[in-house]
């Protein structure tokens, strides 16, 4: 008996190889010569191995997936990967993978929200920047100048952070490098069909409580808001929306493409939710009376930051949305 289930479990791991096939959502069809990659997710990443489709799409692996272990599908076609995770249990046969074509210009990807959390400490001003990209097309916007460009103001302290976290992606630190024109930041990312969430992290120096932000909006769409916790006064040319549902937080909607805000006073969204005892039931850990690094901190607090901020700018955009067809506000 011992043996007969011996050779009932070699039958099946020499059949239950790794099969699918790698479609092009740009043409419809499938898509030839495309690089696949399959590696088990754990402790550490074990890259299974690599293995190229064939004309009609279709890979295979040999091997198995590792029971109770969640795996990774990558597939890489014209320089953007594309991922598919496959969670323990998954069937290995019968599998199917999404790329897309590349183009250097695509309107239809476009921005839908850009927000800026604005943390002053007294000696520092602490920018969090969260970028929402919506691209409704069926091609992948890559421009090899960069496809996110980032306006960061003379004075920044320390390093410029991103964390981007494309469609069916986990989040991943890209560096922002410096553009061809002054000021200017660029970051060498695919924006694939879906949701692509970009969050910048960045400090400028603060004196006598009170620090200048300067920029402007280099990407179209919006819209476009700055958000100030309790005791943090902005001045400059927005529009005040008012409180943000759920904190004790401000937000304001930014009127044209540029800016030239006072920041006053100090305060943290964090502290703010914190100490109320609002944000939603979220919870963390203390804060703490050192300065974290924006490196530390970014993670955590886009978060927190924005997990919170969800419901309150849905309330606001809907509010604030420019009249269409005829509608009210």
């Amino acid at each position: 008996m011992r043996c007969f289930g011996l050779i009932l479990a070699l039958a099946w791991s020499a059949s239950a190889a790794v099969d699918g096939v790698v479609t092009n959502q740009t043409t419809g069809k499938p898509q030839g010569g495309v690089v696949v990659t399959l590696v088990e997710l754990g402790t550490a990443m074990n890259n299974i191995g690599s293995v190229t489709t064939s004309a009609d799409g279709k890979f295979s692996f040999p091997a198995a997936l590792k029971a109770g272990a969640p795996h990774l599908i990558q597939a890489q076609h014209q320089s953007v990967n594309y991922n598919r995770m496959l969670p323990p249990g998954t069937p290995g046969e019968g599998l199917t993978v999404d790329v897309f074509n590349a183009s250097a210009s695509v309107p239809d990807a476009q921005v839908s929200q850009d927000m800026f959390l604005l943390e002053p400490t007294g000696t520092e001003l602490i920018i969090s920047e969260r970028i929402i990209y919506n691209n409704t097309s069926k091609l992948t916007y890559l421009d090899p100048d960069g496809s996110i460009k980032i306006y960061v103001p003379e004075g920044v302290t320390g390093p410029v952070q991103v964390r981007i976290q494309a469609p069916q992606g986990m989040p991943i630190t890209r560096p922002a490098e410096k553009g061809k024109s002054e000021n200017l930041y660029v970051v060498r990312y695919p924006i694939k069909p879906g949701e692509t969430n970009v969050d910048v992290g960045y400090s400028l120096p603060m004196s006598n409580n009170q620090a200048k932000f300067e920029g402007k909006i280099l990407h179209p769409g919006g819209p476009i808001r700055f958000v100030a916790p309790s005791g943090v006064k902005l001045e400059g040319p927005f529009e005040d929306v008012g409180p943000i549902p759920g904190t004790t937080a401000t937000a304001y909607t930014l009127k044209g493409r540029e800016y030239a805000i006072t920041v006053s006073g100090t305060g943290s969204l964090r502290a703010s939710a914190q100490n109320s005892g609002e944000g939603g039931g979220e919870t963390g850990p203390p804060i703490e009376a050192r300065k974290p690094l924006i490196y530390e901190r970014l993670p955590w607090v886009l978060s927190l930051t924005f997990a919170m901020l969800g419901v309150g700018f849905a309330i606001l955009w809907r509010r604030t949305a420019p009249v269409r067809s005829g509608g009210k506000r």
